[in-house]
């Protein structure tokens, strides 16, 4: 179950992590307005525009797992000198499939906190 707390804990993580792709995000959100926002949401219309941010990012971090994925089919199928001396070490192959890997967790991170704040959405008076 997710508490308040953890919800916050994880919403701040997220945020962090979410710089590098601020730019990219359809829901373009400061850090500063999101913690803003998470602090004091208390309206429907606040927990909606987070389910909105989170689903958007979710979605972002999604398309980056992806990316990297198929980064590292590309590198495995014309692996580096490195990687021949070294197979399944951290080059170029062990470096993306970690991103990929790092992404998709992130995704599914921020899909559950839009799900949480859909649901604070319905349940907020």
């Amino acid at each position: 179950m997710i508490t308040r707390r953890n919800a916050f804990t994880a919403a701040m993580a997220l945020a962090a992590e979410s710089a590098t792709l601020q730019a990219a995000n359809p829901q373009k959100m400061s850090n500063k307005d999101l913690h803003t926002l998470i602090e004091r949401a208390k309206t429907p219309a606040d927990h909606r525009k987070l389910a909105d941010y989170y689903s958007a990012l979710a979605n972002e971090y999604q398309i980056e797992s992806k990316e990297h994925t198929a980064m590292a089919e590309a590198y495995a199928k014309n692996p580096t000198i490195q990687e021949m001396k070294n197979p399944g070490g951290a080059a170029t192959v062990g470096h993306c499939r970690f991103f990929a890997s790092k992404y998709k967790e992130m995704s599914e991170t921020a899909r559950t906190m839009s799900t949480m704040h859909a649901d604070m959405a319905k349940a907020a008076k």
